[in-house]
């Protein structure tokens, strides 16, 4: 399975994720602990949470999950592997047996005081990879992103996120 998340195809909207600036904070914590906590806004349907739940936790030699974080508009030079998720319709604090897995600026945040406009965090991802993508997957490309679901999440752009297969 694969997600892309936070895409922009607006040239103009600037940088989407904060990944960014935490990224070299999130490699810390990985080598440290072997994984870390990764908090998502988005809030799917059931149907999206029961297919993901079918995937996970992650077990050797099963198909695996991966997050895609954008870039540039349509390129995705980031992924990041998922191991286990935890989620709820009401905003969600770090799982208190994954806490040693979170970067200090998301010990106990329900939301990014950061981005105001921002919905509040509905996902924890328990991440064991984070891998270059090159060049930078171009998640416009079928072949490689195949819709999962045929009803929605289907797209990618700005405030939206796509489930792939």
């Amino acid at each position: 399975m694969i997600i892309v998340a936070k895409a922009t195809q607006e040239p103009n909207n600037g940088p989407v994720d904060y990944v960014e600036v935490c990224l070299p904070q999130y490699r810390i914590v990985l080598q440290k602990q072997g994984r870390f906590a990764y908090a998502w806004t988005f809030n799917p349907d059931d149907h999206a949470i029961a297919e993901l739940r079918q995937n996970l936790p992650f077990r050797q030699g099963l198909r695996e999950t991966w997050l895609y974080l954008m870039g540039q508009p349509w390129q995705s030079p980031l992924r990041m592997r998922i191991i286990d998720f935890r989620h709820d319709y009401q905003p969600l604090h770090c799982p208190g047996e994954w806490r040693q897995y979170c970067i200090p600026s998301e010990w106990c945040i329900t939301e990014f005081a950061d981005r105001p406009n921002w919905p509040p965090i509905h996902f924890w991802f328990l991440v064991d990879q984070i891998e270059s993508v090159q060049p930078p997957a171009d998640v416009r490309d079928r072949t490689r992103f195949r819709p999962l679901f045929r009803d929605k999440y289907q797209m990618y752009g700005r405030m939206h996120f796509g489930f792939f297969q």
